[in-house]
């Protein structure tokens, strides 16, 4: 939903997602942020 892009490795995806309730979904060849910003997109 960020436009952020990840490169995977061997088969295996590391990311951080540090405090409470936070969560991050990468989609395999996803077209980029899907939506727009706001309080919870950036």
């Amino acid at each position: 939903m960020t436009g952020d892009t990840r490169i995977v490795t061997d088969g295996e995806l590391t990311v951080a997602a540090p405090g409470k309730g936070n969560l991050r979904v990468y989609v395999l060849n996803g077209p980029g942020k899907i939506g727009t910003t706001g309080t919870y997109l950036k």
